[in-house]
């Protein structure tokens, strides 16, 4: 999958920076700035390289891609941002389903038949497995020497569980949110880490995978209109 992007400008990150700032602490306050148990602020190590440009990657769950694309802006230690996810609607079938989850043989079957049950008339209807995000989410993080990390709020709700003709059957979360670090390389060119999502009242289990970030565009611009595969 190819995914065409456009130039920004310096003024445009900086201007996405601050409303990304000025949102997180609206809605969640000073505290918010104290991400992983370092303040912004604190005594850290100088980061050597500014991060402030266009990036496209993906990130990986159950062996699949999915193509993200970030605006960041780096204001010394802190790291803002908006990126976009461009696989925001996932459908497959429940046998797929099962198997990547790891639940054992007949698991499929098994949960086809508690369906009909609970809903018996869409018996004839097609039941498919199902997830929605919000296209875009806001980024909130730190630099620390070749250390990444910022955190992913999405802007709307996440939507997972199933389908059954037109009728959606599952859990809906608001304010979802996904925990970014990785390691810049020496370039500065390419982020590389893992991603998780912790546990939550509707989610038991951690969910983790890997990520990778390529920067297209420098804060002056430079390099944008790039393919990423």
């Amino acid at each position: 999958m190819h995914w065409l992007f456009q130039p920004f400008s310096r003024d445009n990150l900086v201007t996405r920076a601050i409303r990304v700032k000025e949102s997180c602490l609206s809605r969640f306050g000073k505290g918010y700035l104290k991400i992983q148990g370092i303040t912004i602020g604190e005594q850290m190590t100088a980061a050597a390289i500014d991060l402030t440009g266009v990036w496209a990657g993906h990130y990986a769950q159950r062996d699949r891609s999915h193509a993200i694309h970030a605006d960041l802006v780096q204001t010394g230690h802190l790291l803002t941002g908006v990126m976009r996810d461009h696989d925001t609607k996932v459908e497959n079938s429940l046998f797929e389903s099962a198997a990547e989850a790891g639940l054992p043989p007949g698991a499929d079957e098994q949960i086809a038949l508690r369906l009909r049950e609970l809903y018996p008339e869409d018996r004839h209807a097609p039941i498919r497995r199902a997830m929605s995000l919000p296209s875009t989410s806001l980024l909130m993080g730190h630099v620390q020497t070749s250390t990444v990390y910022f955190l992913k709020s999405y802007q709307g709700d996440h939507f997972s569980g199933y389908r059954i003709g037109e009728r959606r059957i599952g859990v809906t979360i608001a304010g979802h949110s996904v925990h970014y670090r990785g390691q810049i390389n020496d370039a500065g060119t390419e982020i590389q880490g893992e991603w998780r999502i912790d546990p939550v009242a509707q989610m038991s289990r951690r969910t983790e995978g890997a990520f990778l970030l390529r920067r297209i565009a420098s804060k002056e611009g430079d390099g944008a209109d790039q393919r990423i595969g």
